[in-house]
């Protein structure tokens, strides 16, 4: 999944944060999202050699120092759970979605780049990708997301269906007379 197919459904979530930003839950959700990235630490991972949370937290120190705001984080995994939501034959699995959702939530971040070599040097591992999925779908954080995209799916479909409607007659020939 690239970002420009992630971007319209962005853009209903950011207008949907940005009506109900005053709501609990929403202004929560960026608390905990906010104490999450302040209370990463660095940590030194020789290759293969650190766990699943000691990479995780490393990405969680980048994206604090790219400066990405908790409410982009949240606009993201929203923004997943709505396109799950409304185009679910876009993932092979459970598994593949939240894979993409840690991608495109760490990818928030700039891509760091070996200078001499100018190659990744920020490669997502399987071990983050299923520890930090694991704990956002399983946390209320993710049921708060997915409760948001169910909310926008609903008046998204809303939107199609109008005027949408059957006409008797409407395939049968005119006469010319």
């Amino acid at each position: 999944m690239t970002k420009g197919e992630l971007a319209p459904y962005l853009s209903s979530v950011y207008r949907f944060l940005n009506e109900n930003g005053d709501h609990q839950a929403i202004r929560g959700a960026y608390d905990v999202l906010d104490r999450l990235l302040q209370s990463a630490q660095p940590r030194r991972v020789w290759s293969g050699s650190k766990s699943a949370w000691e990479r995780t937290n490393n990405w969680l120190v980048h994206l604090r120092e790219s400066h990405v705001e908790p409410k982009d984080m949240m606009a993201t995994l929203v923004a997943m759970f709505l396109y799950q939501e409304l185009t679910p034959e876009s993932f092979r699995s459970d598994k593949h979605f939240r894979h993409q959702m840690v991608v495109r939530l760490l990818r928030l971040a700039p891509t760091r780049r070996d200078p001499f070599t100018h190659r990744r040097k920020d490669r997502i591992t399987v071990g983050v990708r299923d520890f930090l999925s694991e704990r956002l779908c399983h946390s209320k954080l993710g049921a708060l997301a997915l409760r948001v995209a169910k909310h926008i799916a609903r008046d998204e479909n809303q939107k199609k269906e109008f005027l949408r409607c059957d006409i008797d007659g409407y395939h049968v020939p005119f006469n010319y007379n």
